[in-house]
C-alpha cells in the first residue's frame, strides 16, 4: 500500500516511493518545492508538466531533479487543504458619511454652534472642518467622536492634525482618515505571528496580511494573537476573506 508524506515547506502531499529530498537547504529539493507550489490549481490533482516546459518556467534544474522529474512526469500529486484569512484596517465609508450628516445637523441645531458657520467636508482621505474659533472646533470634534462611536466606527480611523488659522479668528482642522496597514505595522504583526505560531504562514500583501494554515484551530489562535496586539496599534483591525 502506498504511503504519503507532507512537504513541510510547500504543504503538498507526495507518495513516499516517488518523493525526493524536500530539505530547503538542498538546491534541488528547494526547486522541486517551488515547482510544486507553482503547479497547484484550486486543490485539484494535477499532472507534472513536461520537463522541457518546467525548465522554461523555472530556469536551471540539477541532474538529480531532472531524473526525478522524468520518473514523475505522469504522476498526479494532491494538494493539501489549506485555510486562510486576511488582516485589514478599513472602515465603512457610508457609515462615515452618515455620521458626518448627523454632525452637521447637530451643529446647526445647537445654540452654541448654530451661528459658528461651521463647514464639514469629506474628501477621499480627509475630513475638513472649518469653524469660528478653537472653542467651537473642540465642540464639533466632540460631536464627531460621539456620532462616529454610535455608528460603530473606531475612533482610531481619525488622525487629527494641528488646527490652522484661516483668517480672523476662524480655524481649519484637517482630520486624516487611516485606512490600510502601513509597512511598519504589517511587519510588526507578521513577526509576532511567525515568532509565536509556527504552524501558520504570513504574507504581506500590499496594505493587508494573509495568514494561512492547514488547521482551522491554528487560524483561530492567530486571530486571537492579532487581536491581543490591536491595543498597541493606532489603527483598527478587521478579519476578512475567510477561506
Amino acid at each position: 500500500m502506498r504511503t504519503w508524506s507532507d512537504c513541510s515547506w510547500c504543504s503538498l502531499r507526495w507518495p513516499d516511493d516517488r518523493a525526493a529530498s524536500f530539505c530547503v537547504d538542498d538546491w534541488d529539493g528547494w526547486r522541486w518545492n517551488w515547482l510544486g507550489c507553482r503547479l497547484r490549481y484550486r486543490g485539484k490533482p494535477q499532472r507534472i508538466l513536461s520537463l522541457s516546459l518546467i525548465r522554461a518556467r523555472s530556469g536551471r534544474v540539477g541532474p538529480g531533479l531532472a531524473e526525478m522529474l522524468g520518473r514523475l512526469s505522469s504522476e498526479p500529486f494532491l494538494d493539501m487543504a489549506t485555510y486562510s484569512f486576511d488582516v485589514v484596517s478599513d472602515f465603512d465609508r457610508q457609515e462615515l458619511v452618515n455620521a458626518l450628516d448627523q454632525v452637521r445637523r447637530d451643529v446647526g441645531q445647537r445654540y452654541d454652534l448654530k451661528d459658528s458657520n461651521t463647514e464639514i467636508e469629506l474628501t477621499e482621505s480627509e475630513v475638513l472642518i472649518t469653524t469660528a474659533s478653537d472653542m467651537t472646533l473642540q465642540a464639533v470634534e466632540d460631536v464627531l467622536r460621539a456620532k462616529a462611536t454610535k455608528r460603530n466606527l473606531s475612533l482610531k480611523i481619525f488622525d487629527f492634525q494641528t488646527p490652522e488659522a484661516v483668517g480672523g479668528s476662524r480655524v481649519k482642522q484637517v482630520v486624516r482618515l487611516r485606512k490600510g496597514l502601513s509597512q511598519e505595522i504589517a511587519k510588526k504583526l507578521s513577526k509576532s505571528v511567525r515568532d509565536e505560531l509556527k504552524k501558520v504562514t504570513v504574507a504581506i500583501q500590499g496594505e493587508s496580511l494573509r495568514i494561512t494554515g492547514k488547521n482551522k484551530d491554528d487560524l483561530q489562535a492567530a486571530i486571537q494573537l492579532v487581536k491581543s496586539k490591536e491595543d498597541d496599534l493606532d489603527v483598527p483591525l478587521q478579519f476578512e476573506n475567510y477561506r
